[in-house]
């Protein structure tokens, strides 16, 4: 079996700051490197004080290859290891999908039209292959949306592609 490529879901964002001496972003990038890491980015090159605080985009192929470059960049000499994170996880924290809707609910009158039970009328009415109703009150282009509503949410069970379009 082949060893793993780092990869970016494997990431990391290492914030360091950096003291102001010649060699030192190279030392890192030397131990980063030396480690099997993979630089992908650095943001950040503003020296404000004595030191360069940035941050840097490091690719890993696993877990413990994150946790021996971290352990890496915490023995380079004027370096400090601010903050580490993993990319993959900063990016699913809170989620990272939303549904929001395109109509303004006022109250459970129009929550009770545009959610259940107004909403299984709608894909009784499209799963019937009425084309017009499909056209109008489905979004077609969306195959995310089209999921949402599916056949055994609006109760419908009849087998009809049209029926698993999304109501819009």
């Amino acid at each position: 079996m082949s060893p793993k490529s780092p990869s970016p879901a494997y990431s990391l964002r290492l914030r360091v700051r950096l003291a102001d001496r010649p060699g030192t972003l190279g030392a890192l990038a030397v131990a980063i490197g030396e480690a099997g890491g993979n630089i992908n980015a650095l943001e950040g090159f503003e020296l404000k004080t004595a030191y360069l605080t940035e941050d840097v985009i490091v690719y890993c192929a696993d877990v413990a290859h994150q946790d021996r470059i971290r352990a890496a960049v915490e023995q380079v000499e004027g370096v400090e290891l601010l903050h580490c994170e993993d990319r993959t996880f900063a990016l699913h924290d809170a989620g990272k999908i939303t549904v929001d809707s395109s109509v303004e609910i006022r109250g459970m009158d129009d929550l009770a039209m545009a959610y259940s039970p107004g909403v299984a009328r709608v894909c009784s009415a499209i799963a019937a292959e009425s084309s017009s109703a499909a056209n109008r009150c489905s979004s077609r282009s969306s195959w995310l949306r089209s999921r949402i509503c599916s056949r055994a949410e609006a109760g419908t069970g009849s087998g009809s592609p049209a029926a698993t379009l999304a109501v819009t």
